[in-house]
């Protein structure tokens, strides 16, 4: 099948994000298809490695197709529509430098790792500074955000850079 104006449209964001991109859908990313690309990452440049990378991973399809097939609460559904979201590609933010942050009634209450999948023992031997970081970015920059709601809940992702000089909240999710 051919999408030339799908293909135009993505070559242009392509290019105005820099020429390097990370693909994903709304709702999930191609987490698991890494390992097809040229570069081994989710890094792409082109129409061509989006598509590849989408075709190729199972987590999509899954999400997609039965991502809510094992709930016993039906109440949740997958959204209606899906859409690509491309991101600028970041090299220096690596796996093992994202979190993933819980907050309910406006206190952080737990910080897990967002890459589950592999042990990094450099967190357990950095926790308490990891910590420290974690605390001070979520007073300064996303405690103001989250409503001072009665069982409020809300979820951020985290990343810092390869020195964990900097951080960047990924995107606020109120849940």
């Amino acid at each position: 099948p051919s999408f030339p104006e799908l293909e135009r449209k993505i070559k242009k964001s392509i290019k105005d994000l820099e020429g390097e991109v990370f693909p994903k859908l709304n709702w999930s990313a191609p987490k698991d298809s890494a390992w097809i690309s040229v570069s081994r990452t989710l890094r792409c440049t082109s129409f061509s490695e989006i598509a590849l990378l989408l075709k190729s991973a199972d987590s999509l399809v899954h999400d997609l197709s039965h991502a809510y097939d094992s709930c016993s609460d039906k109440s949740s559904s997958r959204p209606l529509n899906f859409y690509l979201a491309l991101r600028s590609w970041y090299p220096s933010l690596l796996p093992e430098r994202e979190f993933r942050c819980f907050v309910r009634d406006h206190h952080l209450v737990g910080i897990s790792q967002r890459e589950v999948t592999t042990c990094y023992p450099w967190i357990l031997a950095e926790r308490k500074s990891t910590k420290n970081l974690i605390m001070e970015f979520f007073e300064k920059k996303v405690q103001l955000q989250c409503p001072r709601k009665q069982k409020h809940a809300c979820i951020w992702p985290l990343r810092f850079n390869c020195k964990k000089e900097q951080a960047w909240n990924i995107n606020y999710k109120g849940v």
